[in-house]
């Protein structure tokens, strides 16, 4: 393809100054410099066009489908290869007011294609701007974009492209000063840098940013809807930086890298997935942009690092409302053990704390990690091959959504269940699948669910601090601590406001005797005795005094009907109101089941009373050779039925019961 360099150069002084400002088209290929390769498109009714170079109070415009011409080379001299649109600065000489490209294929670089390209720069302020549409396709040039008249946008790219940054990525880029206007709807740019200054005012919408460097500067207003920013090169990485105090707005939004990322904002809100790609990386650093005010980063959406040798390391908090994927690399805190009372349960690794400085200090245990929340209304998994460390955990998601995690959680502060579910799948290769070396609290509305999967494996954890569990007893809702299998939860540190040594039951003569030990009471208030026959639904039974000695037995005799099978635990409350439960212990009881048939023999109808059974009930009779000729079904809670019998034959028939393990059968005679 041909490409023409045109020279825009001012004749002399007088005509820079004082020519009448008028809109010139790119107009023919007579040459490098022809004055007669630009005339005017505005030309009042019976003037003749002027033609003649730019001069800076004119207007520019470039466009294939008014003249024809599809790629133009604008150049510049070699001594002054910067120009300005708008304005005249140091930086070089002003070529036109403003300039509109269209449709075409332009380059903005010198005969000699100057490397780097030259900076164009705009100045509003002296009514410049740039735009460039319609299919056009911007090869080389930096902008600088300067402001100063907040009732022009600065530049313009729409529909269009702009650079490639796999070939020239140091020939392209876009900057901008404190209040400047840019405006980039359903394009491409391929460039070293995209950022600028504080105050600015950026608009991104449907558009792919490739570069090295996105900044958004300190009290901005910005907004990226709809786009994609990138550098997919690999061994590159990208920086993608909002400053703090800016007004950022972001929809459906996607950041990724293919080896290193720097995020970093502050308080800003990314509505979209971060992630990486690749087997040359994909680590990231989370950094705060004011560590002497943090604010969290906010992904709404997925974050997922690379296939290979990724990791994490983190400044301030990280809040995140979809999942969390990646393949640690050792470099990022090397496969460190979780110890449970000396015994080692899974390792961890893949995230560093850096605090607010690239070198670790003071780590409390070897472990240096992050809080992280895990936030709105949809599920979250996190995938994370070792152990996933995080400092302290919040979950505070809406609407009963659950949070998982694949391999281990290890958490080496606090956790804090807000509201939503945190959900403990079981896994027979991990001790325990929930490891909190400080207190775990679960608020009014959060909810922490123990799971037991097909093989009858149950989900266990370990809590070096108190469970404090702020919810009725549980139910078939997400609130409150949920164990209805009996996984096992180990309290591991001695400094725990009471140790259960033992809780266990027998049956004796009709009745429950419960009996449990404890030591080391430390402000332990009561303990209450709880009872289900389904391990899901607990009702209190009665509230029995802690004595706060040091060493202690307790006894309870359940008195009440006992039938099959009833199931316990301990809820122990402390004086502040806190409280954490035992295990579930199950208690066996002989089955009472008493159940009459009459008149017997029968002639067409007959009655049935059963007495102890609390589920529903089967009914079947049959025959002689026990064939089953009738059915019926007795809702939980019946005591009495009748069949018809009007139909049957004379002879003996047999009627069997069946409700839950019970099962019973009796003979009639039918006359």
């Amino acid at each position: 393809m041909k490409r023409l360099f045109v020279t825009i150069l001012c004749m002399n002084i007088y005509v820079c100054l004082h020519a009448q400002g008028i809109t010139l088209l790119y107009k023919n290929d007579m040459g490098w410099g022809d004055p007669l390769s630009w005339i005017q498109i505005n030309t009042p009714s019976g003037q003749t066009p002027i033609q003649r170079v730019p001069t800076p109070d004119d207007d520019v415009v470039i466009s294939f489908s008014m003249s024809g011409i599809s790629s133009v080379g604008f150049g510049t001299d070699n001594t002054n290869p910067d120009f300005n649109i708008g304005g005249s600065s140091p930086n070089g000489p002003s070529r036109c007011r403003s300039m509109h490209i269209s449709n075409t294929e332009i380059s903005v670089d010198g005969p000699l294609s100057v490397n780097p390209s030259p900076t164009v720069n705009v100045y509003t302020s002296g009514g410049g701007f740039v735009i460039i549409d319609s299919g056009s396709n911007m090869i080389h040039g930096h902008f600088a974009l300067h402001g100063g008249n907040p009732a022009i946008t600065d530049l313009q790219i729409l529909h269009s492209t702009y650079g490639v940054l796999f070939s020239h990525a140091d020939w392209t880029g876009i900057g901008w000063d404190t209040g400047a206007r840019l405006r980039f709807l359903g394009s491409k740019l391929g460039g070293y840098n995209f950022a600028g200054a504080a105050a600015g005012n950026i608009y991104i919408d449907s558009s792919n940013i490739e570069t090295y460097n996105f900044t958004i500067g300190d009290s901005s207003n910005a907004t990226l809807t709809n786009s994609t920013v990138t550098n997919n090169i690999n061994n590159n990485s990208l920086t993608f930086f909002i400053g703090k105090n800016s007004n950022f707005i972001s929809a459906n939004d996607t950041v990724f890298t293919w080896s290193y990322m720097g995020f970093t904002t502050s308080g800003s809100q990314l509505n979209g997935n971060v992630g990486g790609f690749g087997a040359g990386g994909g680590t990231f650093d989370f950094l705060q942009e004011d560590p002497a005010n943090p604010l969290p980063n906010i992904i709404n959406g997925n974050l997922s690092t690379a296939e290979l040798n990724s990791g994490m390391g983190i400044s301030g908090d990280l809040k995140i409302s979809g999942n969390v994927s990646g393949f640690p690399d050792d470099a990022y805190n090397n496969p460190i053990p979780v110890l449970v009372n000396g015994k080692r349960v899974f390792n961890v690794s893949g995230i560093t704390n850096y605090g607010s400085s690239a070198f670790i200090n003071n780590c409390v245990q070897n472990y240096c990690h992050f809080k992280l929340e895990l936030f709105g209304n949809t599920n979250s998994d996190i995938w994370w091959p070792d152990g996933f460390p995080v400092d302290t955990l919040v979950i505070n998601k809406t609407n009963c959504a659950k949070v998982t995690c694949d391999s281990s959680l290890y958490v080496s502060g606090a956790t804090r269940i807000e509201s939503g579910q945190l959900e403990l799948d079981p896994d027979d290769t991990i001790s325990y699948k929930f490891v909190c070396t400080g207190n775990v609290d679960i608020a009014v509305g959060g909810g922490l669910f123990l799971r037991r999967d097909a093989a009858g494996i149950v989900a266990n954890m370990a809590v070096g601090g108190t469970l404090v569990d702020h919810n009725p007893p549980a139910d078939s809702t997400c609130a409150g601590l949920s164990n209805p299998y009996g996984g096992t939860i180990t309290f591991y540190n001695a400094l725990l406001p009471v140790t259960l040594l033992d809780f266990y039951g027998r049956y004796s003569d009709k009745t429950a005797v419960l009996t449990w030990s404890t030591e080391r009471e430390i402000n332990t208030k009561y303990f209450t005795i709880e009872k289900s026959v389904d391990q899901v639904s607990f009702t209190p039974l009665t509230n029995v005094a802690a004595t706060g000695n040091p060493q202690n037995n307790y006894q309870y005799t359940d008195r009440s009907s006992l039938n099959g099978i009833t199931y316990y635990r301990l809820k122990m409350v402390d004086a502040d109101g806190g409280f954490s439960y035992s295990k579930i212990i199950a208690i066996d009881a002989p089955v009472t089941i008493a159940i009459m048939v009459f008149p017997n023999p029968v002639k067409n109808k007959l009655f049935i009373t059963l007495v102890g059974i609390a589920g529903p009930a089967e009914i079947s009779i049959s025959d002689a050779k026990g064939t089953v000729i009738k059915k019926l079904q007795l809702q939980a809670g019946a005591a009495e039925a009748s069949v018809s019998t009007a139909g049957l034959s004379a002879g003996v028939y047999s009627i069997s019961f069946r409700s839950g393990r019970l099962k019973s059968t009796r003979q009639f005679i039918k006359q």
